[in-house]
């Protein structure tokens, strides 16, 4: 009878082990379900009803990492910061260095513009630890702080950010294109030329990154540089970039101090350049009515008008003396420098002029 019971007993303590095991089962089953449904509304853009899954989720299992730092995520999504800070903080001291608690940690910083906490907690995701993908997701982690710090204006911070990614990129040519057109972002055309460079290199198929060289060039002012990337791309079908080849064609053709010139040349060229310019000048003065200052005083479009006048019946000795024709061509880019901002902006042989006076020295680069 003995034996007998305790088999009895040993049946039943086996038949409640079972039927826990299941039910836990059946409890991680059904949160696996809410978690999942709760990913696809907040893919879907619906973090109110992710919100309510991953909580239903969290009944069943509610010390699981991974639910809790979904359910922030979509707090976040919800604009609901506070709540999701708390679940990040939570998870922050029990990993600190989990790249994706982190990240929604910096992002949340970024929501409330607090610059200290959204550069440390970025850098933190950085350099954290990734499960899945760990290069690409700490390059997305530098991404969002380079935009950021571009959104900010803190342009300083996000070149740096900028030449530490490139630092550890791969011979990637897109990965370099995209480098590339960060640097042309913020002003930083040097580094850009040098990026969509290294990316032409390596896909010389990149019509996309030669265009990127020519214009970055063109930004620095090195012409011949920008011309011979620019007709690559043009001749490869990227006609957008046409417009600024007309204009750097313009500026070769345009431009009296290139080495080994002919003398002819040169006094056309000059000759060219003064009357291009005077045309501009009369064409902004007669916008502007021909006045002078309100004390009487000419106008700076009025004292151009005058040099002008003094300088044009000495055009013919320009090719015999250097210094006229420096005066000369000091003339044309003054006035259209003074025009770019009395009238608006120069097109054709005008911007040409101006694109000359800004960059003198580089044009034969």
């Amino acid at each position: 009878m003995l034996l007998t019971l305790s088999a009895i007993a040993i049946l039943a303590i086996a038949g409640v082990f079972a039927l826990v095991k299941r039910f836990h089962h059946w409890q991680g089953s059904l949160a696996s379900r809410l978690y999942e449904n709760g990913q696809r509304e907040l893919q879907s853009g619906n973090p109110a009803k992710a919100i309510e899954d991953f909580r239903s989720a969290l009944a069943f299992e509610g010390d699981n990492y991974q639910y809790q730092l979904s359910l922030a995520e979509a707090l976040e999504a919800a604009g609901r910061y506070d709540e999701a800070e708390s679940y990040l903080l939570n998870l922050w001291e029990r990993q600190p260095q989990d790249g994706m608690v982190n990240l929604q940690l910096a992002r949340l910083a970024a929501h409330r513009h607090l610059i200290n906490q959204v550069l440390r907690y970025y850098h933190n995701a950085i350099y954290g630890i990734w499960q899945q993908n760990p290069d690409q997701s700490r390059r997305m982690a530098r991404l969002e702080l380079i935009d950021y710090l571009i959104r900010d204006n803190s342009l300083t911070q996000a070149q740096a950010e900028i030449i530490a990614m490139v630092a550890g990129l791969p011979p990637d040519p897109q990965l370099l294109h995209r480098a590339a057109g960060l640097f042309m972002e913020i002003g930083d055309y040097q580094n850009a030329l040098d990026q969509f460079r290294r990316a032409y290199q390596l896909d010389h198929n990149s019509l996309e990154a030669a265009q990127g060289a020519g214009e970055a060039a063109f930004k620095l002012g090195r012409y011949k540089t920008a011309q011979r990337y620019l007709q690559i791309a043009v001749n490869g079908g990227r006609t957008q970039a046409s417009d600024i080849l007309n204009t750097i064609e313009l500026i070769l053709s345009s431009d009296p101090f290139r080495q080994n010139l002919p003398a002819q040349q040169r006094l056309h060229r000059t000759e060219q350049a003064y009357e291009a310019a005077s045309n501009r000048l009369q064409s902004c003065m007669n916008s502007h009515g021909n006045t002078g200052t309100s004390n009487g005083t000419p106008s700076p479009l009025q004292k151009l008008d005058q040099q002008r006048q003094q300088l044009r019946p000495k055009l013919r000795r320009a090719a015999q003396d250097p210094d006229l024709l420096d005066s000369i061509m000091n003339f044309a880019f003054d006035v259209e420098e003074t025009t770019d901002q009395e009238c608006g902006l120069t097109t054709g042989i005008d911007r040409a002029l101006l694109l000359i006076g800004r960059n003198r020295e580089r044009v034969e680069r």
